[in-house]
């Protein structure tokens, strides 16, 4: 699946769970199209497309409000963690079998699972924007630890780099707020999940039960 243009595209036969759909529809709708929407209202078009290194952030919230729709299972963690894994072990040169070995026999992924990061990673020599899901998430989360504004992330498509020009640039009336805000942020639960993210909740514990 991916998303371009603010579309998101999904192959016909693709299944999933219920819970895994909810995660999906905030990870690519809620974030990824809804920050291009949000960019293309704003003078500056280049927020649709997106400002230098602005994956990590965009990730970052993606799979945050995969957290704060209580649709972060251990799985999906779980292989997140395996991409950063397998995406290092492309930075060392390993080939496609020793990174399966290393998944399976050292990390205790099923060989599927394993396949499947694997495959992945190796994509065009290697697909290492796989990595910067967790470090996005990382980041994001200090920086909310750190005060910063949740919903101004959403504004359009930047790195945690631009924040403070961003949030001058609205000031002034440069730019403007997000004009769409995912339905999540309609929910009181995820302020009581953005605020424990703020008081330190430890990444193993953002899983839903």
């Amino acid at each position: 699946m991916m998303v371009s243009q603010g579309e998101l595209y999904i192959p016909e036969d693709y299944k999933l769970s219920e819970i895994d759909a909810k995660g999906l529809i905030q990870h690519e709708v809620g974030t990824h199209v809804l920050t291009y929407h949000n960019g293309l209202q704003q003078p500056l078009k280049q927020l649709s497309i997106g400002l230098a290194d602005y994956d990590p952030l965009q990730e970052g919230l993606a799979v945050m409000a995969e957290y704060l729709v209580d649709a972060l299972t251990p799985n999906r963690l779980r292989t997140l963690a395996g991409r950063v894994i397998a995406g290092e072990a492309v930075k060392e040169g390993g080939d496609f079998q020793e990174i399966f070995r290393l998944l399976t026999l050292t990390y205790g992924f099923s060989p599927e699972r394993a396949f499947n990061i694997t495959s992945r990673i190796m994509q065009g020599g290697g697909f290492l924007k796989d990595i910067i899901y967790l470090k996005g998430l990382v980041d994001l989360r200090k920086y909310l630890q750190e005060g910063g504004d949740y919903e101004s992330l959403l504004a359009g498509k930047f790195a945690l780099k631009h924040t403070k020009i961003i949030e001058e640039l609205t000031e002034r009336k440069v730019l403007k707020k997000g004009a769409l805000r995912p339905s999540y942020l309609l929910n009181e639960e995820s302020t009581k999940r953005i605020k424990l993210i703020r008081d330190g909740l430890p990444i193993s514990q953002m899983i839903t039960k």
